[in-house]
């Protein structure tokens, strides 16, 4: 059993590092050139305004990850000696974690349909860091 939590534990860590650099290459390959992102005039397109990409691949890596980090700890939980009301308390607290991907699944889309608006971009990420 700890064989198997420990390549868990290493998948995670990939995870997470594979999710790093899909960030990261979403958000410098949407605007082309580079400088463009610091260009204001003229105007270099809204591929460089938007964000479409970066959110996408963001919201979407972030929703993996929480769903790992949200399961991950419930069958150590559940193969404990602890009394069954707690595990049962335990597991519905690690449960509330998917609050936030349900947040995150719903904004990506409500941002799209409002064309990329800062405002709405702000006040869905306001919402998911207060939820979080």
């Amino acid at each position: 059993m700890k064989k198997v939590y420990l390549r868990l534990t290493m998948f995670l860590r990939y995870a997470l590092g594979a999710s790093f650099i899909a960030v990261i290459v979403s958000d410098l390959a949407e605007c082309q050139p580079i400088a463009n992102y610091w260009q204001v005039v003229p105007d270099p397109g809204p591929q460089c305004r938007q964000g479409f990409a970066q959110l996408l691949t963001m919201g979407t890596t972030s929703a993996i990850i929480d769903v790992i980090l949200i399961v991950f700890p419930v069958p150590i939980i559940l193969s404990t000696r602890i009394p069954t009301k707690r595990k049962v308390l335990l597991v519905m607290l690690f449960c509330f974690g998917f609050l936030t991907v349900g947040i995150t699944l719903y904004r990506m889309p409500k941002i799209i349909e409002e064309h990329g608006d800062q405002v709405v971009r702000s006040m869905w990420a306001s919402i998911e860091l207060l939820a979080a």
